[in-house]
């Protein structure tokens, strides 16, 4: 269209000059204006047809700008989707971490309040196992005692018996050896005073009363002797008694110490079971917890994926309004700088739909395009 601006330009101009000059005859004056009246209705036409073309072209292009904002604003989609499950998935990586870090709290924290229940009912048991044991012990001392104490008065009674049954035959033994002293006597005595011997008569019953005299005499230092020999051996059984009663008392004693013992082994023992219960809660818990953390390095990970995803749909935005706008006669590109990208927002992804337009201006800006 501009060349044939210029070739009627031209025509006009040598038309002008040929006037001008006066060389020109009226027929090529005419000829002139023929040919002139020709070149401008071709320019015409030919205007015409680049107008055409231009709108062609030009709903060409709105065609293409159409198509290319579609398939711009389905890959914005996709990406928004892909940054929306990015987010999901990191949503759901953090609940887990919390979760796991809260189990392992909780599963530590009912660990401690296990251990402190059973140490209590250990403990419990302990002192009930101690209060059985001197209990046992005490019971077993008094029934020793019991056991010794009627074992002792048993035989003293028997011992009496015996003593009373042997004193009882002494007596008779001791009666009848008088009676045989007397009978003897009085058979000797019938005998001198049949004789009429009154005098061997008189010595016969001296004789034999003296006789008994001994006979009471030795019978009452053998009693007496008994007698001392008895206490001697009642005292010798009550010092065995007491003996053992001491014995007995000392055994339980140290029943009692080594029951305390034992008990106190058992609180040690209980002390450090808890102790290796807590720390192995603890390790426990490191575990869960360092568990948590490799998840939250992963999640690290996705977040850094989803920050990808969003710097790239901010550039794939920016791409997009470089080709955007209003054109101008020169065909030049400007930005209108009314986009909306709430729509584009990334839910639980750390940035906004206004903070990627923002970011998306910032750039812009920069290069001189907003």
């Amino acid at each position: 269209m501009a060349n044939h601006q210029r070739l009627v330009q031209k025509k006009q101009d040598e038309y002008n000059s040929a006037l001008e000059r006066g060389d020109t005859a009226k027929n090529d004056a005419k000829k002139r204006e023929e040919e002139l009246a020709e070149a401008r209705e071709k320019a015409a036409d030919e205007t015409e047809k680049a107008a055409k073309k231009a709108e062609q072209e030009a709903e060409k292009a709105a065609r293409e700008k159409e198509a290319a904002d579609k398939k711009a604003q389905a890959e914005q989609e996709k990406q928004a989707a892909e940054a929306q499950r990015l987010a999901e998935q990191q949503a759901a990586k953090e609940k887990q971490i919390e979760d796991k870090r809260y189990q392992a709290a909780q599963n530590y924290s009912d660990k401690l309040i296990d251990i402190a229940r059973k140490a209590g009912d250990d403990a419990a048991k302990a002192l009930a196992g101690l209060q059985e044991k001197l209990g046992d012990n005490r019971a077993a001392f008094l029934q020793d005692i019991g056991d010794m104490s009627a074992e002792f008065q048993a035989s003293e009674r028997e011992e009496a018996i015996k003593r009373g049954e042997q004193e009882v035959q002494d007596a008779i033994d001791q009666t009848r050896k008088l009676e045989a002293i007397r009978d003897e006597a009085e058979k000797s005595e019938q005998d001198a005073l049949r004789s009429r011997d009154f005098l061997s008569a008189s010595k016969i019953r001296e004789q034999a009363n003296a006789r008994m005299e001994q006979e009471n005499k030795a019978f009452k230092d053998a009693q007496e002797d008994k007698l001392r020999a008895q206490k001697n051996e009642d005292n010798a059984q009550l010092r065995a008694l007491d003996k053992a009663r001491r014995d007995r008392l000392q055994a339980l004693d140290r029943a009692n110490a080594e029951a305390k013992q034992a008990y106190q082994r058992d609180l040690n023992n209980q002390k450090e079971a808890r102790r290796i219960a807590e720390r192995e809660a603890g390790i426990a818990r490191d575990r869960e917890l360092r568990a948590a953390n490799e998840l939250a390095r992963a999640l690290l990970g996705i977040q850094q994926q989803s920050g990808q995803a969003q710097l790239q749909l901010a550039q794939n935005t920016l791409n997009q309004l470089r080709g955007m706008g209003n054109t101008t006669n020169n065909n030049q590109r400007t930005m209108n700088g009314d986009i909306n990208f709430n729509n584009y927002g990334i839910p639980g992804g750390g940035i906004s739909g206004q903070g990627i337009q923002a970011q998306v201006l910032q750039v812009l800006g920069s290069v001189g395009l907003a």
